[in-house]
């Protein structure tokens, strides 16, 4: 008996872990929201042009984040403020909590600024064809 629901409570983590790990994984094209613009490439693994909004706005100095299998991004490096005003340090960190919908926290500086995306052109789910029954087959039965 305890055998039994031993094996029931691991069974249960296992396909609960595993739908997570299939919903986080984002769609194709571009993202915008509360306080951030960004693109997701085609596999869902990259971010780039991530712009942030509110005391952190404007375009960020780095390529592209890399998101991981379970959803997550992060990014940490060092900006230039310009013109010999020294540097500071911006963090990117969040997760797709959905296949169209992201949240995180952008730090540049002392500035804080949470955000929430969606995907702007989430591809329509697929119908699947039935067959008409009434409808006599073009070919001929053959």
């Amino acid at each position: 008996m305890r055998r039994l629901v031993v094996l029931c409570t691991v069974l249960i983590a296992l396909t609960s872990g595993a739908a997570v790990a299939l919903a986080a994984k984002p769609v194709k094209g571009s993202w915008s929201g509360k306080s951030a613009d960004f693109e997701v490439n085609a596999a869902g693994t990259r971010m780039t042009g991530f712009r942030a909004g509110g005391c952190a706005a404007g375009p960020l100095p780095f390529g592209t984040i890399k998101v991981g299998a379970d959803g997550k991004f992060s990014l940490k490096t060092r900006a230039s403020k310009g013109y010999g005003g020294g540097s500071y340090t911006v963090k990117i960190t969040g997760s797709f909590t959905s296949a169209t919908a992201a949240s995180g926290t952008v730090r540049a500086g002392s500035c804080t600024v949470k955000f929430k995306a969606k995907a702007l052109n989430p591809p329509a789910p697929v119908q699947p064809v039935v067959p008409d029954p009434t409808v006599p087959d073009p070919s001929g039965g053959y």
